[in-house]
Order: C-alpha cells, then sequence, then structure tokens
C-alpha cells in the first residue's frame, strides 16, 4: 500500500545518514521519536514509537526519500537556524503524490509534519504525518 511507503519515510527523520549542504544542526546521539499517520485509508491512526543512534550533525529534508528509490524528489527547500520546510512529489504508477513538510528544531527536541496528497484507484487521498523527538543521551 501506497501509505506504508510514505510512512516508512516519516520515520526516517531522526535516523539519517545522509550529508547536505542544507540542513539545521542537531545534536548527535540517541534520539527517540513518535510517528503519527492520519489518513481516511486508515481505520484509526497509525503511531510508533522508535529509537535511533543519529550521527549525523544536521537534519535535512532528504531525510523523508528513501535514497533507493528514485520516484521521490524534494523541492522547495527553505532553511533557517530551527526550521526547514519543503515541498515533495512522488511518481506512482497511474498518477503522483504531492506533499509538503515541516520540521523544527530546538535543541535535544524536533517537531514537524507532512502532509501528502496521493491518487488510490481514482481517489484522491490525503495523509497527515506527525512526529515529535527527543534526544536521550549518548548512541550506546
Amino acid at each position: 500500500m501506497r501509505c506504508q511507503r510514505y510512512l516508512c519515510a516519516s520515520l526516517l527523520v531522526c535516523a539519517s545518514t545522509l550529508t547536505s549542504a542544507e540542513g539545521i544542526p542537531v545534536e548527535p546521539g540517541l534520539w527517540e521519536s513518535t510517528t503519527v499517520i492520519k489518513s481516511s485509508m486508515l481505520p484509526q491512526p497509525m503511531k510508533e514509537t522508535t529509537r535511533e543512534c543519529v550521527t549525523e550533525t544536521e537534519v535535512t529534508p532528504e531525510l523523508f526519500i528513501d535514497q533507493e528509490d528514485q520516484s521521490c524528489a524534494v523541492s522547495d527547500v527553505n532553511v533557517t537556524s530551527d526550521t526547514i520546510t519543503w515541498k515533495m512529489v512522488c511518481q506512482e504508477e497511474g498518477g503522483q503524490a504531492k506533499g509538503n513538510g515541516i520540521l523544527k528544531v530546538n535543541g535535544d527536541a524536533m517537531s514537524g509534519k507532512m502532509q501528502m496528497t496521493m491518487s488510490v484507484q481514482g481517489m484522491e487521498v490525503n495523509m497527515d504525518s506527525s512526529w515529535t523527538g527527543q534526544r536521550i543521551g549518548p548512541c550506546p
């Protein structure tokens, strides 16, 4: 299901090994993040909490794309000292999914949201993802 793919992309917010010239500084260490996905295709919101060792020193919009999947692209990236905004388009069989996101970092905490609209069997489906993250200490 396409929703699963975007859920996985959203969960990458605190677990990247990517490097980029545009990003927000983040403290490396063990981060705990909680993601909530809401969609009309889901009987109830999906919630998942993960812990990841973050080794990079900045967060970038590319965290939201499976780098092995070339069907998605990030554009219109705007980076300030504590916030990143972006747009995302993913080409799918028979259509595309479009969305936008925002991520704010405040010291050892971050929060964000991403909204996607996609076509599923001729229906337009909206999916809203939100997440929070907290650095909980050094990596083990």
